[in-house]
């Protein structure tokens, strides 16, 4: 899936940035032009310390035979093979609450053991089949995982989005269903309250569009929201801007590659498929490159 990058119909006229902050996105925002704006720019240029390996999923469920998109589908059989080959590899499984710890991607002083290479296991939609398939793996094996919901279409079956090329009828859990995953040790972030690309939204309905979800989100699971998938892995400087301004402190896409060092709001993802023979290979043939390179720069 190709990450769509739009340049900006937001103002233009922006000023330098103060000195001691700089901006590591595609252009600089408007937010410049205020005290406020140096704020979220300080914001929106965190980087990552260390390495972290996040794997984007959507469905987990057989493959239907009238599938749109058949990349979006790994099988429950295929999923726990997965989780559990990456557990044989001894990595270290986290959510992005966990990604900035302190020490959290640093050897053992004693024993002087490197780092365990970090791994997020992310699905987007909050589709109802993640809890039906995915979510007894998961909680099986005490594997943490992040789920990004279209927090407007919780609970509601039959969802088609206008925007998406997949035009088949979507189901999403319910609250009392993301309450029990929450309660389990998933964490929850935002998918926006629709599923539109962000960047087309005008400056007040995106702002609307990360906060509400957001609280909503926050409502049905007691927790701080921190963290937001881009629809379509659609984004824009000023979506950047905004979605620091909103309060989140992490967002990932669905460009692939390496996350060290990389802004916490332009994360990077690997997509991850499973429902043909080929896959597994494929599968063990991307980890096996993507945890070596992880180790030799650790």
């Amino acid at each position: 899936m190709r990450v769509r990058r739009r340049r900006s119909t937001w103002p233009a006229a922006v000023v330098t940035p103060p000195p001691g902050l700089h901006y590591t996105g595609l252009e600089k925002p408007a937010s410049w032009q205020t005290c406020n704006g140096c704020r979220v720019i300080q914001e929106a240029s965190q980087k990552l310390s260390g390495e972290a390996i996040i794997l984007m999923y959507h469905h987990c469920a057989r493959l239907p035979p009238d599938a749109a998109i058949r990349g979006l589908y790994v099988t429950p059989r295929q999923f726990a093979w997965q989780m559990d080959w990456l557990t044989r590899r001894n990595v270290r499984f986290c959510t992005f609450n966990d990604l900035q710890g302190p020490g959290n991607d640093l050897p053992d002083a004693a024993t002087e053991v490197p780092a365990r290479p970090r791994v997020v296991v992310t699905f987007d939609d909050g589709l109802r089949d993640v809890y039906e398939n995915a979510f007894p793996v998961l909680a099986e094996r005490h594997i943490p995982a992040v789920v990004f919901p279209v927090v407007g279409d919780i609970g509601k079956s039959g969802v088609v989005w206008n925007e998406n090329k997949d035009k088949s009828p979507q189901s999403l859990m319910s609250e009392a269903q993301i309450r029990e995953m929450a309660a389990a040790g998933t964490e929850f972030g935002s998918h926006l309250w629709e599923h539109r690309n962000a960047s087309r939204l005008a400056p007040a309905e995106l702002r609307e569009q990360l906060a509400r979800s957001r609280d909503e989100l926050a409502r049905i699971t007691g927790r701080e929201i921190t963290s937001i998938a881009y629809p379509y892995g659609d984004y824009s400087a000023d979506v950047v801007a905004e979605t620091a301004r909103a309060g989140y402190r992490y967002a990932v896409t669905t460009k692939q590659g390496s996350n060290r060092g990389a802004p916490l709001l332009e994360l990077r993802r690997y997509a991850i498929k499973g429902v043909s023979l080929l896959h597994p290979l494929r599968f063990i043939r991307t980890m096996r490159r993507v945890l070596a390179a992880a180790s030799s720069t650790a």
